[in-house]
């Protein structure tokens, strides 16, 4: 007897708040979280303890998530550049944090649909390599094999598409979440979904609100209290929930009083904090990133090479394009729908969810209702040098271009410096410029690779070293160098364990700090 293939699943692993999504009767249906005393599908993306040490994790780790030392917001703004995290006294790396969330909401799922082995899961598509594959190896940490990535746009365009199969339409999807801005123009046409560029902030999202709320909150406190007011940072701890709190409020209505007893002190006394916030203040406050939004929008249409006039629909995703000074932002701009036809919270788990579908689809018959054309936000190149008038100069060479459609390889070649030169580093950069040449226009992957012992050349001339790279439809990249003279080569990569989670001992280790806090 066959065993019964599991329903598709696509999970939305979010800054702020994260979804999981299964397709099933035609619809990608979002999971209630049963420990929800209203049953949302969304889930806090918040890990704590509670005073006896025992895991909380969603909506029930509010209340101490904030206390020092006791809980973790916000664990995706660092899994491409792993710090450790703090949670009671022990340190962890975030994929062990981040696994607890993708736990919790494969739990949820299994309690309706079964065991779940298998997962679509989204990231934001100006996410590193290094935070692409952490986040793979979190899945994996909770019990879960990602079986493909997808951009968090192109997901949300996913969800609108099922819908709209016949749609002949050019659409940008504004996917504004709690940690990250990723804005993609996608073209739909008979069934096909060409996403043609994609720009971004990946530090820029509903958090930084927050931040603005919290600083005009203190501000105003100060000025009310006097300037010599003490403000711990267990009071600012305090301040984060409320600030959020106001931060949706003002979505709904023009002004909020955020309360807080004991906030602060002074001379030891202390004081309670009761501020009003308007929404008009709150726009003023938060005007640079909302400046820094719409040039983020701006750079898409660039990148994408359209205008505001070609686009003929725009898909609002993400927590923080409920904040009525964004959609007003946005709107100014285009002079075509301002789609919220699948929910902004949900599209993304939905359309991951979807592409789990597809994916089951294409294995059992080789056709799909929809297909995508993808492709990868950053330009790819490495560090070159040359001589110039006896001095070194580094410089940077492209790979491959801002929004190349995926999958893509190509091969290039160079030479070492030098007859005799013993050892070659390797180092990859990323950026979203299509012009850039100089290495300080670029950033640094964390990608790099030395080959050393090379034998001096017997010709004289240095040696060729040939780099292959590839992008694969998972956006994920693999880049090898080999000198062909010599037979050396290498995979390039960001350096294991302090970057990327690949020893196999080093994951059995975070795997057993898993089980043992879940």
């Amino acid at each position: 007897m066959q065993a019964q293939k599991q329903l598709p699943v696509g999970i939305d692993f979010g800054t702020s708040t994260s979804v999981i999504s299964v397709f099933r009767d035609g619809e990608p249906y979002p999971v209630p979280d049963s420990s929800n005393r209203f049953k949302s599908p969304i889930v806090p993306s918040l890990v704590a303890l509670d005073s006896r040490d025992r895991l909380i994790v969603g909506e029930q780790a509010r209340a101490n998530v904030d206390l020092p030392g006791r809980g973790v917001r916000e664990v995706k703004r660092t899994m491409d550049s792993p710090q450790p995290v703090k949670l009671g006294d022990r340190e962890y790396r975030p994929e062990v944090i981040a696994s607890m969330v993708i736990k919790k909401l494969k739990e949820n799922a299994e309690a309706r649909f079964g065991p779940i082995t298998e997962v679509v899961l989204s990231v934001p598509a100006i996410f590193s390599e290094v935070g692409k594959y952490n986040t793979k190896q979190a899945a994996k940490l909770a019990g879960l094999n990602a079986i493909h990535l997808i951009s968090e746009p192109t997901a949300a365009a996913l969800a609108y598409g099922i819908r709209n199969l016949d749609a002949d339409e050019k659409v940008l999807v504004f996917d504004f979440g709690g940690g990250t801005l990723d804005i993609s123009v996608i073209e739909m046409m008979d069934g096909v979904l060409d996403v043609n560029g994609t720009f971004g902030d990946p530090h820029l999202g509903g958090k930084d609100f927050d931040e603005v709320l919290i600083n005009l909150a203190v501000s105003k406190f100060k000025a009310q209290e006097g300037p010599d007011v003490e403000v711990s940072a267990r009071d600012l701890s305090k301040l984060k929930e409320e600030a959020e709190a106001c931060k949706i409020a003002l979505s709904e209505q023009e002004g909020f009083t955020i309360m807080i007893p004991f906030f602060g002190s002074r001379d030891g006394i202390p004081l309670d904090l009761e501020v009003d916030i308007s929404r008009d203040e709150f726009v003023a406050a938060c005007s640079h990133l909302l400046a820094r939004a719409r040039q983020c929008l701006e750079s898409a249409l660039t990148a994408s090479k359209a205008t505001p006039e070609s686009i003929q629909r725009v898909l609002m995703v993400g927590g923080t394009t409920y904040i009525p000074a964004v959609r007003e932002m946005v709107a100014s701009v285009f002079n075509c729908p301002i789609s919220t036809d699948v929910p902004p919270d949900l599209a993304v788990s939905m359309g991951a969810a979807i592409m789990a579908h597809l994916k089951q689809q294409t294995e059992a018959d080789g056709e799909a209702p929809l297909q995508l054309i993808d492709s990868y936000a950053y330009g790819i190149g490495v560090e070159v040098a040359d001589i110039v008038h006896g001095q070194i100069q580094l410089t940077y060479d492209p790979l491959s271009a801002p929004n190349t459609t995926i999958p893509y390889s190509v091969s290039k070649n160079y030479n070492l410096l030098w007859p005799d030169q013993e050892s070659i580093e390797v180092r990859v950069f990323q950026t979203l410029n299509p012009h850039t040449n100089s290495l300080a226009e670029a950033y640094f992957t964390g990608i790099s690779a030395v080959i050393e012992d090379i034998p001096p050349s017997p010709t004289g001339i240095p040696h060729p070293i040939r780099i292959d790279f590839s992008i694969n439809t998972d956006q994920m990249i693999e880049l090898r160098a080999q000198i062909p003279t010599t037979g050396q080569s290498l995979i390039v990569r960001a350096n294991t364990n302090e970057l990327r989670l690949e020893d196999p001992e080093e994951f059995k280790k975070l795997k057993d700090q898993v089980d043992d806090l879940w």
